[in-house]
């Protein structure tokens, strides 16, 4: 039988105990997505010991990656898998890690709440918008529908170290094309929340439960695939059934293997992939199937490196998609 949480956390204070008291200080970054989840993990665990300093970083899926490889981050969440240049830089460091999934999550596209006329966007819309040629001249929201009154098109996003940013472009625009520069970016979600909430014009796009932990601030914009297609809210549940695509995305955990010698990171992993699905759940993620995460509790056991995605980060990823891919 599967132990419960505080079983786990009990387990977790003896695994502990048995080394010498030091100074234990364990480091994750990561990108915005996905970044609920490993704060909630790292204050978890520090009730369960308090001699270990956890601290939690938002580098960007990219900057985390390079931090990885570079020794100076322990654990990376991120919301693609590791690409593969970064596999490569990897290697070139002799850096080992271990690839988790640790649930979905997916791309919001807002507005303000009190925004009277966007009440469905399609990707041909989207794409119509972000695309480079539209820098400059695609300015007004008439521009994007002749039904949407004659207003600024004010237009915010993710900074481009981000990779939220760019799964969303990969996802949005036709393969080779460039997306548009005249926009308000930023690092920080908080900005762009702040933004949408003071414009009705504005539009932006976050990660879902960055989302929904502003629900009083903003409003997820349905998408539909095409012209006349149904439009889709990005729900959990249609996030879990495949139907808010191409927008929905995997979450990954990656540790430095060679990290797992020291106590205190090995400790704090196993009991992140043993709760991933209780705190994925709790931060408004979509969880994975039972099976799935015993998977990846066997995987940090058996400390098996490597990334089964060949450096690539698949656009339109299913729930389902993912568990095959996963050998599930």
């Amino acid at each position: 039988m599967k132990p419960n949480a505080s079983a786990l956390l009990a387990l977790t204070i003896l695994a502990l105990a048995a080394y010498p008291a030091v100074a234990q200080s364990v480091r994750i970054e990561g990108s915005s997505a996905g970044l609920t989840i490993s704060q909630a993990a790292a204050a978890e665990f520090r009730r369960a010991n308090s001699k270990a300093s956890v601290s939690v970083g938002v580098a960007g899926s990219g900057g985390a990656f390079a931090k990885l490889c570079r020794g100076e981050a322990d654990l990376v969440h991120s919301a693609r898998a590791i690409l593969k240049a970064e596999i490569e830089a990897c290697n070139k460091a002799k850096v080992q890690f271990v690839e988790l999934p640790v649930a979905f999550d997916a791309v919001a596209v807002v507005v303000n709440p009190r925004n009277p006329f966007v009440e469905s966007l399609s990707l041909p819309q989207l794409r119509a918008i972000w695309t480079e040629a539209a820098q400059g001249k695609v300015v007004r929201w008439n521009q994007v529908n002749s039904s949407f009154p004659d207003a600024p098109l004010k237009l915010l996003a993710p900074d481009a170290q981000f990779d939220g940013s760019n799964y969303f472009l990969a996802a949005v625009l036709k393969p080779g094309e460039s997306a548009r520069r005249d926009f308000m970016g930023s690092v920080d979600d908080n900005v762009l929340i702040q933004g949408v909430a003071r414009d009705l014009n504005t539009l932006s796009y976050l990660p879902m439960a960055t989302y929904l932990e502003n629900r009083g601030k903003l409003r997820a914009v349905p998408i539909a695939r095409s012209e006349g297609a149904e439009a889709v809210t990005p729900s959990p549940e249609n996030i879990a059934g495949g139907r808010y695509q191409p927008l929905s995305r995997p979450i990954f955990l990656y540790v430095n293997a060679a990290a797992l010698a020291r106590p205190e990171v090995a400790a704090l992993a196993q009991y992140y992939a043993a709760n991933a699905a209780r705190l994925a759940r709790s931060a408004g993620y979509v969880s994975l199937s039972d099976r799935a995460y015993r998977a990846s509790e066997d995987r940090l056991r058996r400390r098996t490196t490597g990334s089964v995605w060949g450096g690539e980060t698949p656009v339109g990823l299913t729930v389902a998609e993912l568990q095959k891919r996963e050998g599930l």
